[in-house]
């Protein structure tokens, strides 16, 4: 029975100090200053930092002629200390305060939207965020959007909008959202046609990818282009519509002209994909060109 207590109360204490652990991460956490901060008027207040705060009170101005301001954290710290807040911290040396641009971004985050969605089919978009890398007052009437040609593979880049003046305005953007991506179950070689047997779905954060994913994987219709390791994304890069011709394999040949008809074998001499066009050898060594149109199946045009 002693024995007994002393497991209880040892089992009882360490479940108390490992929640007391990650209570005081929490606090730790929770109590670090972001690098920067963007503010709606010139007022630097308590509220900035610490949000739902009771009594708010006015720490630091933007002067009027300027948009940003940039604080030591020490001197930060030291004036939330002043007023009861203690215990927060930044590893940044200085953080700065910007104030938001009374622009309208809805449309800019519109066009964000339509080109993650115009690449991914099935994305899940959970939040755009947009800003201008410098303060701006106004936006041009008429404007077009400006992407790079890889910005859709990370969740986060840079984009200019342009007016009918040509000059080029800037933005950060940030897109949180989730998609669904095909991952090899094992070592996959080359040239194999992938199915749900040698690769699984997940739903990922969009996060930054190398190449662009294949967010679907029908049985019959892709296949390997290189060796793929366990573990690895499915990508445009690393796949390929399925070969249904196969080199050095039979395939039956047709020839259909005016009112005549002709079927014979050949050799395939290429792969071919779908309407991929390919050469073909007859046994008496003559060759052609030919269409693929289904699995096996050639036609001469």
């Amino acid at each position: 029975m002693i024995e007994y207590l002393k497991y209880y109360l040892g089992a009882n204490l360490f479940i108390k100090i490992f929640f007391l652990l990650i209570f005081s991460i929490y606090l730790h956490a929770s109590n670090i200053l972001n690098k920067t901060y963007y503010i709606n008027s010139d007022d630097i207040n308590i509220s900035t930092l610490i949000p739902d705060i009771k009594n708010d009170i006015r720490l630091f101005s933007v002067s009027k002629s300027k948009y940003t301001k940039r604080i030591k954290t020490k001197l930060l710290v030291d004036m939330l200390q002043k007023h009861g807040y203690k215990g927060y911290h930044s590893k940044s040396r200085y953080i700065k305060f910007i104030k938001n641009s009374p622009v309208n971004l809805s449309n800019i985050k519109k066009e964000i939207i339509k080109e993650y969605k115009n690449k991914y089919h099935k994305i899940d978009i959970q939040k755009v965020t947009v800003r201008p890398r410098g303060y701006i007052s106004s936006l041009p009437k008429d404007y077009k959007v400006y992407f790079k040609s890889r910005d859709y593979l990370s969740h986060q880049g840079i984009i200019g909008i342009k007016g009918s003046t040509n000059k080029k305005i800037f933005f950060d953007y940030q897109v949180i959202a989730k998609l669904p991506i095909y991952i090899a179950k094992h070592d996959i070689r080359r040239k194999t046609a992938l199915s749900l047997i040698n690769t699984t779905k997940k739903t990922v954060l969009l996060d930054k990818f190398k190449a662009k994913p294949i967010q679907q994987i029908k049985r019959g219709v892709l296949q390997s282009k290189r060796n793929i390791k366990k573990g690895k994304i499915i990508t445009d890069k690393n796949s390929d519509g399925l070969s249904i011709v196969r080199k050095n394999s039979t395939v039956s040949a047709s020839l259909e002209s005016k009112n005549i008809f002709i079927n014979f074998s050949a050799k395939s001499l290429q792969d071919g994909k779908l309407n991929d066009i390919i050469t073909i050898q007859k046994s008496n060594g003559k060759k052609f060109k030919a269409v693929v149109i289904g699995k096996g199946k050639v036609e001469i045009r």
